[in-house]
């Protein structure tokens, strides 16, 4: 592992971080992950995360990203591979981590989703300092 580990935005901006998009991109027109596979280990010995998550996070980044463009049989088809080739553990640790990265972004969660994370970071005392830091708002419709 990196003596200094990249962050995931940093990984996801660097050289690797593209070519682990455009493999995926080529893995959904192909059916071969091989490469993309070869890269997200690679990633994933350089930030000490596993190269699992980092292949969830980048497909569903890239289902976002087509459903925000209107691509939507591209988006079900990236979240289609998503569910296919990755655990649920790992795909809802993708979902705390953009979850917990809009809270960070907006300053603030609604109370279900700040209560959510931090009964599921109960264990991991980084991510709760993290949460702690984001204001707990009622949810809306309510006082």
């Amino acid at each position: 592992m990196a003596d200094n580990p990249l962050s995931l935005p940093e990984v996801f901006g660097s050289r690797h971080g593209a070519e682990l998009r455009a493999a995926l991109v080529e893995g959904r027109r192909t059916g071969d992950f091989s490469r993309a596979r070869q890269i997200a280990n690679h990633l994933a010995a350089e930030i000490r995360e596993t190269p699992a998550f980092l292949f969830a996070l980048r497909l569903q980044t890239l289902a976002l990203e087509a459903s925000d463009d209107g691509r939507d049989e591209e988006a079900q088809a990236y979240h289609d591979i998503l569910v296919r080739t990755c655990s649920r553990d790992t795909i809802r640790r993708v979902g705390h981590l953009r979850l917990l990265g809009a809270g960070l972004r907006q300053g603030w969660l609604t109370a279900a989703d700040h209560d959510r994370l931090r009964e599921d970071f109960r264990s991991h005392p980084t991510m709760l300092r993290i949460l702690a830091g984001i204001e707990r708002r009622g949810d809306p419709g309510q006082p």
